[in-house]
């Protein structure tokens, strides 16, 4: 007997909340919109090392929110008026809260940048408040990282690379010991020790070490860190 196939209701949900969307939005501002993330999505390629990195200014002020400051000067670092960053925000901000979802924002994107697009352009790996220190931890982060991947095949053996005396924690010595032997200071290793040791216990789990390897290199690993899955905002372009 055939099973019983399911209604995918978000994804009727999804659909309903765009037709409505699109009751209000002009077709002509829509695909004005459309070519505006196109641009600035061509533009990305030539700016930015990373595509995350264009992304920073609006993700790292505030935890998944922007303001209409933080709009202004992103599409003005792609050459955009102010008047048309802040037509997106009063567009988005249908409720007039003075703020937009971050993801809600990412999500324009995927009608001219694919889907693959957002999870490049996330948060940092390892987020903190202030935003010069949590560009240097990650930059810490990612060049060991980049040291750890040329010796290891996957997370679980980058892992027991770190682990020199193997009791399943690395702590800030063997940190330190490694960030030495690839050219990171003590003071770079210590930074980002603090922002893994999140317990403030003294060494990191593998789970926490985790964290500095935001690509899914997890092969063979035991355990992956588990995120709650961002709802999709309505497609308006």
């Amino acid at each position: 007997m055939a099973l019983e196939t399911q209604p995918d209701y978000d994804s009727m949900s999804r659909r309903a909340v765009s037709k409505e969307w699109n009751k209000h939005v002009d077709f002509e501002l829509r695909m004005e919109l459309r070519k505006l993330m196109q641009d600035v999505g061509d533009k990305l390629i030539l700016k930015f090392k990373h595509v995350r990195d264009a992304f920073r200014p609006l993700n790292l002020q505030r935890l998944g929110k922007i303001t209409r400051e933080e709009m202004v000067n992103f599409f003005r670092g792609f050459g955009h008026p102010e008047e048309v960053a802040n037509r997106i925000f009063d567009l988005l901000d249908q409720e007039n809260k003075g703020e937009i979802e971050y993801s809600v924002f990412m999500s324009h994107f995927e009608s001219v940048l694919g889907r693959d697009f957002r999870s490049s352009a996330e948060q940092p790996p390892i987020y903190l408040e202030d935003p010069i220190h949590c560009k240097e931890v990650n930059e810490t982060a990612d060049m060991l990282k980049r040291r750890l991947l040329t010796r290891s095949r996957n997370m679980q053996e980058a892992f027991r690379t770190l682990d020199s005396d193997h009791d399943g924690r690395v702590s800030r010595a063997e940190l330190r010991l490694f960030g030495k032997k690839v050219g990171v200071t003590p003071e770079s290793c210590d930074q980002l020790f603090d922002a893994l040791d999140v317990e403030g216990v003294g060494s990191i789990n593998f789970l926490q070490f985790t964290r500095i390897f935001p690509e899914g290199k997890n092969v063979g690993t035991p355990r992956a860190v588990q995120t709650l899955p961002v709802p999709p905002a309505p497609q308006l372009l």
